[in-house]
């Protein structure tokens, strides 16, 4: 039945694509008919207003014949019954979801035990646009720029504008999943401020004096661990479709950032099999087709090396006491390498490498992607990208997947956010439950501790992967500046809040009952 639902998904948005590509060509033809000649085109406009028609009833049509599967159903908001929500949750678990309006803000919490709670404060949309904003523009810069105070009071008025002035809001369990859209889909709500702020200073900068005051800032996972849903609806049927399933035999692969390309890779990159000079014209300059990969080789090999990466993901092989064919480095981190293993076999798949955002000067490849490391002897740049298409269409059982990504696409814009949640929607339709992913471009060393530590704890301390993200946070917050590894600055929320949990991540992945894996399997 998997195979059969894949094929029906894609055919049916490949239908969505095509018909809302054509909705708007018309409706662009449509506006300009109806400005530049609207006596002379009735006719026209007329048959065009009878086709859009037709394509939006074509395009509910095809979503709701989507909604009906069960996996492609996770892409898609909509409504559920409560009882189906009361019965997949967590007895130590709160759901709260938000709506923020121009007026008002609505909040309402819900809990194991069937009680619920709502509540209105007086945040506006503008307003928390604006702080939403402020606080992402001191946390998603690129690796190796400076990175601004953080708005420990605008985080402290946004937490004040959600939740209002009761702590019982966010007290009482161990877990609190958020559901929430709009602005509020880019807000890592473990950075929200949620104690006294009186005393803090918004003019310091990376000081010794910002970062004694960010040592005493009362942090929302202080409180209780945060995980994330993108609707009530993915949520439970993420947690319904994991009640019965078998769990994998083998517990954890990883996979970590490939390595350089050479000079000669690089030119079959940009330039496919065929050598660059083969493709010269009369004038000495290059054929277009010889171009048609230049662009993203030359960011591929722009993006630079992860230093950090292969050891955070051998680290953990090691700390889980797995053996040494659990990661895959380098030149092993290939899309046949992926084909070729059962990667349907595995509780938990970690990837370390940079995620991509296509960028509208490209040509070959045109949606998100992870980079992974390009053949021998490469056709052209897709060597070196595995694409949300292909990830949709691979076979897992994961409990979790682990993207501790470089995002590339443009640090906490709403494109790298899309593209992000791209991945993260090509995971879960592949059938993973639950995802730990960046939502900002994230420091390579800080996130090789974090990563560690977080895996550790799943493992080890048998902890579900929110509340282990959450000690993780705090281990990084409390006992930065105690060793060498744990820099002074690492307290920045920059450092520790970019990765969030999402999907179903309030369960336990046991490491009982697996088999080890082989170099041959």
């Amino acid at each position: 039945m998997r195979d059969w639902e894949n094929r029906r998904a894609n055919r049916l948005r490949r239908q969505q694509q095509d018909a809302e590509a054509r909705l708007l060509r018309q409706r662009d033809e449509h506006a300009r008919l109806a400005l530049s000649m609207p006596d002379t085109s009735q006719p026209r406009i007329a048959e065009l207003d009878t086709s859009n028609q037709q394509l939006l009833a074509d395009i509910e049509r095809i979503k709701a014949e989507l909604n009906d599967l069960p996996r492609a159903a996770l892409l898609t908001q909509g409504i559920i019954q409560p009882e189906r929500l009361f019965n997949q949750m967590q007895p130590d678990e709160a759901i709260v979801t938000f709506f923020v309006g121009h007026r008002h803000t609505y909040g309402m919490r819900v809990n194991s035990d069937r009680t619920m709670e709502a509540w209105r404060t007086d945040l506006t949309l503008e307003q928390a646009t604006q702080w939403v904003d402020d606080i992402i523009a001191s946390v998603a810069v690129p690796p190796g720029s400076k990175i601004r105070p953080y708005p420990v009071t605008k985080a402290h008025s946004l937490y004040v504008g959600l939740f209002g002035q009761d702590m019982q809001r966010v007290q009482g369990v161990e877990t609190m999943t958020i559901v929430a859209d709009n602005v509020l889909a880019r807000l890592p709500f473990s950075a929200l401020v949620t104690g006294d702020i009186s005393r803090h200073t918004e003019n310091d900068t990376e000081t010794k004096s910002e970062l004694n005051q960010l040592r005493q800032t009362r942090w929302l996972i202080d409180t209780v661990a945060v995980a994330h849903a993108s609707s009530l609806k993915s949520l439970v049927l993420l947690r319904e479709l994991a009640t019965d399933v078998t769990p994998s035999e083998k517990y954890y692969i990883g996979f970590s950032t490939p390595d350089q390309a050479s000079d000669l890779q690089f030119d079959m990159l940009a330039y496919g099999a065929a050598p660059p000079a083969s493709g010269m014209s009369s004038d000495g300059l290059l054929d277009s087709d010889q171009l048609r990969c230049a662009e993203e080789a030359r960011w591929i090999r722009n993006l630079g090396p992860l230093p950090h990466a292969p050891e955070e993901i051998d680290e953990v092989r090691k700390r889980l006491n797995l053996p040494a064919s659990s990661s895959l480095t380098g030149t092993s981190f290939r899309r046949q390498t992926l084909m070729n293993r059962d990667m349907a076999g595995y509780r938990i798949l970690h990837f370390a490498s940079h995620a991509v955002l296509p960028q509208p000067q490209h040509t070959c490849i045109r949606e998100p992607a992870l980079q992974i490391s390009p053949d021998p002897e490469p056709a052209d740049a897709r060597s070196g990208m595995l694409t949300m298409s292909e990830i949709e269409h691979m076979t897992l059982n994961a409990d979790l997947v682990v993207l501790s990504a470089c995002d590339s696409g443009g640090a906490g814009s709403v494109e790298s956010q899309e593209a992000l949640s791209g991945l993260a929607r090509a995971f879960f339709y592949a059938n993973a439950r639950g995802l730990v992913v960046s939502a900002w471009a994230v420091n390579d060393q800080s996130t090789k501790h974090l990563i560690l530590q977080m895996m550790t704890i799943i493992g080890k301390e048998n902890k579900s992967p929110a509340k282990a993200l959450r000690d993780a946070q705090l281990h990084m917050i409390n006992n930065n500046g105690d060793n060498k590894d744990l820099l002074p600055n690492y307290i920045h929320p920059y450092y520790w809040a970019p990765f969030i949990a999402t999907g179903n991540v309030t369960q336990v992945i046991s490491m009982t009952n697996i088999a080890l894996d082989t170099p041959d399997t």
